[in-house]
């Protein structure tokens, strides 16, 4: 079963019946927050208590250096991190320092669900609540490079009638060659991000996979997590939406 939250880009994970204790990696108000939520999710996991993301302990039950230790020791079943002072690629590093005999779960601060996986053996499965990204499928990478060179030879064709659409109409019409060539997709993944590495390889992208506002960038966090929604949940329809609102801007890079 499946639980959307308030947020439509979520889903809540469901948990076993039989609750598996687990740990919190977050400072103390971020625990505070995280465990108040956890009451609301049936079959929540028994928390056990938290792991100080920082160095040393600070009244948790242990540091983050030590969480691989503590984990075995008191028979934790699951981990949830909040991202607070922690980078993807450090969860990530923890993740693959503990194992593959744990749950993994991440909370963004703010957000009313969990994003996580039951596999920590590929690291893209570490993000994913349905085990698997459509940019991993081979008939969704061909599909977006079809629709790239549908796109890009009916941009040309329109180009003088669009012109004064553009923000930067000569170098659109440069994107677009480029794309024709395969050189580079229309929309991917934010380049800045650091937790790209760990999704499916694509070409670099003209506008990045949300709506742009020039006066609004999001934060880094919210950047992973669009990055993550747009490879799990990519369809063609998503690549085209994106180009429409974003046309202006197609004279990018």
């Amino acid at each position: 079963m499946k639980y959307y939250t308030g947020w439509a880009f979520f889903k809540l994970v469901p948990y076993d019946k039989l609750p598996k204790k687990a740990v919190i990696v977050a400072g103390e108000q971020e625990y505070q927050e995280t465990e108040s939520l956890l009451r609301k999710v049936h079959y929540a996991p028994e928390l056990s208590g938290r792991i100080n993301p920082g160095k040393g302990s600070d009244g948790a039950l242990a540091g983050i250096s030590t969480m691989k230790q503590l984990l075995y020791t008191a028979t934790i079943d699951e981990v949830i991190f909040c991202i607070n002072g922690l980078s993807y690629a450090e969860i990530f590093a923890r993740m693959q320092e503990c194992g593959n005999s744990y749950d993994y779960k991440i909370h963004l601060p703010g957000s009313k669900s969990f994003v996580g996986s039951n596999s920590s053996h590929t690291s893209g499965d570490l993000y994913t609540i349905d085990h698997s990204f459509n940019l991993d499928g081979f008939a969704f990478i061909r599909n977006k490079r079809v629709l790239d060179m549908a796109l890009s030879s009916t941009f040309i064709f329109l180009f003088p009638f669009t012109f004064f659409l553009l923000k930067r109409p000569f170098r659109f019409l440069k994107n677009c060659f480029l794309v024709l060539a395969g050189k580079y997709t229309w929309v991917s993944y934010m380049q800045e991000s650091d937790g790209k590495q760990y999704l499916p390889k694509i070409k670099r992208g003209i506008i990045p996979p949300y709506n742009i506002l020039e006066s609004y960038s999001p934060i880094p966090e919210v950047k992973e997590q669009l990055n993550l929604i747009y490879a799990q949940r990519y369809t063609p329809g998503t690549d085209i939406m994106l180009v429409l609102k974003n046309f202006k801007y197609l004279g990018g890079v």
